[in-house]
Protein backbone atom coordinates (compact mmCIF):
# COMPACT_ATOMS: atom_id res chain seq x y z
CA UNK A 1 0.00 0.00 0.00
CA UNK A 2 1.27 3.45 -0.87
CA UNK A 3 1.75 5.79 2.08
CA UNK A 4 -0.92 8.48 2.15
CA UNK A 5 -3.32 6.71 -0.19
CA UNK A 6 -6.46 6.62 1.92
CA UNK A 7 -8.41 4.79 -0.79
CA UNK A 8 -6.27 1.69 -0.39
CA UNK A 9 -7.35 1.06 3.21
CA UNK A 10 -11.08 0.54 2.54
CA UNK A 11 -10.14 -1.27 -0.69
CA UNK A 12 -7.94 -3.72 1.24
CA UNK A 13 -10.66 -4.36 3.81
CA UNK A 14 -13.29 -4.86 1.09
CA UNK A 15 -11.01 -7.32 -0.73
CA UNK A 16 -10.34 -9.17 2.53
CA UNK A 17 -14.08 -9.63 3.13
CA UNK A 18 -14.68 -10.63 -0.50
CA UNK A 19 -11.82 -13.14 -0.49
CA UNK A 20 -12.97 -14.72 2.79
CA UNK A 21 -16.49 -15.14 1.43
CA UNK A 22 -15.28 -16.54 -1.90
CA UNK A 23 -13.25 -19.19 -0.02
CA UNK A 24 -16.15 -20.15 2.26
CA UNK A 25 -19.62 -19.15 1.14
CA UNK A 26 -21.07 -20.39 4.44
CA UNK A 27 -19.88 -17.10 5.95
CA UNK A 28 -22.82 -15.27 4.35
CA UNK A 29 -25.34 -17.74 5.77
CA UNK A 30 -23.76 -17.91 9.23
CA UNK A 31 -23.51 -14.10 9.42
CA UNK A 32 -27.18 -13.69 8.52
CA UNK A 33 -28.35 -16.37 10.95
CA UNK A 34 -26.08 -15.12 13.74
CA UNK A 35 -27.50 -11.63 13.32
CA UNK A 36 -31.05 -12.97 13.51
CA UNK A 37 -30.10 -14.67 16.78
CA UNK A 38 -28.71 -11.41 18.19
CA UNK A 39 -25.02 -12.30 17.84
CA UNK A 40 -22.97 -9.53 16.29
CA UNK A 41 -19.47 -9.86 14.89
CA UNK A 42 -18.84 -6.16 15.52
CA UNK A 43 -18.66 -6.95 19.25
CA UNK A 44 -15.45 -8.96 18.78
CA UNK A 45 -12.04 -7.29 18.78
CA UNK A 46 -10.13 -6.71 15.56
CA UNK A 47 -13.13 -6.79 13.26
CA UNK A 48 -13.07 -4.94 9.94
CA UNK A 49 -15.44 -2.32 11.39
CA UNK A 50 -13.09 -1.62 14.31
CA UNK A 51 -10.01 -1.50 12.08
CA UNK A 52 -11.65 0.87 9.61
CA UNK A 53 -13.20 3.01 12.36
CA UNK A 54 -9.80 3.43 14.02
CA UNK A 55 -8.17 4.35 10.73
CA UNK A 56 -10.90 6.87 9.85
CA UNK A 57 -10.74 8.42 13.35
CA UNK A 58 -6.96 8.82 13.14
CA UNK A 59 -7.04 10.32 9.64
CA UNK A 60 -9.92 12.66 10.61
CA UNK A 61 -7.96 13.90 13.63
CA UNK A 62 -4.99 14.53 11.35
CA UNK A 63 -7.23 16.56 9.03
CA UNK A 64 -6.66 14.21 6.08
CA UNK A 65 -10.36 13.24 5.98
CA UNK A 66 -13.47 15.30 6.54
CA UNK A 67 -14.71 15.23 10.11
CA UNK A 68 -17.56 12.72 10.27
CA UNK A 69 -18.54 10.01 12.73
CA UNK A 70 -15.82 7.37 12.11
CA UNK A 71 -17.98 4.55 13.44
CA UNK A 72 -20.84 5.39 11.07
CA UNK A 73 -18.43 5.81 8.18
CA UNK A 74 -16.90 2.37 8.83
CA UNK A 75 -20.29 0.70 9.23
CA UNK A 76 -21.81 2.27 6.13
CA UNK A 77 -18.81 1.25 4.03
CA UNK A 78 -18.98 -2.30 5.32
CA UNK A 79 -22.76 -2.35 4.80
CA UNK A 80 -22.08 -1.79 1.11
CA UNK A 81 -19.39 -4.48 1.00
CA UNK A 82 -21.58 -6.94 2.90
CA UNK A 83 -24.53 -6.28 0.65
CA UNK A 84 -22.35 -6.83 -2.43
CA UNK A 85 -21.12 -10.25 -1.24
CA UNK A 86 -24.55 -11.27 0.04
CA UNK A 87 -26.20 -10.33 -3.25
CA UNK A 88 -23.84 -12.66 -5.12
CA UNK A 89 -25.30 -15.66 -3.28
CA UNK A 90 -28.83 -14.56 -2.42
CA UNK A 91 -29.51 -12.63 -5.65
CA UNK A 92 -31.70 -9.89 -4.16
CA UNK A 93 -31.76 -8.06 -7.48
CA UNK A 94 -31.62 -10.95 -9.92
CA UNK A 95 -28.39 -12.16 -11.44
CA UNK A 96 -25.25 -10.83 -9.75
CA UNK A 97 -23.23 -8.08 -11.35
CA UNK A 98 -20.72 -9.17 -13.94
CA UNK A 99 -17.77 -7.47 -12.29
CA UNK A 100 -14.62 -8.75 -10.62
CA UNK A 101 -14.29 -8.45 -6.88
CA UNK A 102 -11.25 -6.26 -7.47
CA UNK A 103 -13.26 -3.83 -9.61
CA UNK A 104 -16.15 -3.87 -7.15
CA UNK A 105 -13.81 -3.18 -4.22
CA UNK A 106 -12.12 -0.25 -6.01
CA UNK A 107 -15.49 1.18 -7.05
CA UNK A 108 -16.85 0.97 -3.51
CA UNK A 109 -13.66 2.46 -2.03
CA UNK A 110 -13.54 5.27 -4.61
CA UNK A 111 -17.20 6.22 -4.25
CA UNK A 112 -17.04 6.14 -0.47
CA UNK A 113 -13.76 7.99 -0.10
CA UNK A 114 -14.86 10.68 -2.55
CA UNK A 115 -17.18 11.89 0.24
CA UNK A 116 -14.58 11.67 3.02
CA UNK A 117 -11.54 13.14 1.32
CA UNK A 118 -11.32 16.94 1.48
CA UNK A 119 -12.18 18.79 -1.69
CA UNK A 120 -9.08 19.75 -3.62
Amino acid sequence: MRVGDDREVPYAIARHVMERVSRDKRIVRSTLFSSLEGLHMAEHEGTPIQILEGYFAKRMQEGALRAKDPHLAARFFLFAVSFYVTDIYIKFFGEPLVVSDKEAAWTLADMFMDRLLPLE
